[in-house]
């Protein structure tokens, strides 16, 4: 009986660490939107005129290959990242020797 509990608690551990997970890849909701695949479009054009890679396009909708995205297919297509802000301005330093003073 001792022997039971004994995997039977092994059991039990080896359960709960196969239910710990690691954080999604991705948001759960995405920003983005949904596109039908027109006749003469590639993969390559649509992540070109969305501005994400086609490897993130392929992923998303569980492709694995460029081929799979066929005209009339309903595919996700995640909104471009955000632009970073723009760097502040650096007050410009002394001017070096011999440069003109600016206006």
């Amino acid at each position: 009986m001792g022997q039971m509990r004994g995997g039977l608690a092994l059991l039990l551990v080896g359960v709960m660490a196969c239910r710990i997970s690691r954080a999604p890849m991705h948001p759960e909701t995405p920003a983005g939107s949904w596109y039908v695949v027109s006749r003469g479009e590639t993969l390559e054009d649509i992540s070109k005129r969305a501005g994400v890679p086609a490897e993130d396009i392929l992923e998303i909708n569980g492709l694995e290959r460029a081929a799979d995205v066929k005209p009339g297919r309903l595919i996700f297509v995640r909104a471009p990242p955000r632009a970073p802000p723009p760097a502040e301005l650096e007050a410009p330093g002394p001017a070096p020797p011999g440069a003109p003073a600016p206006a």
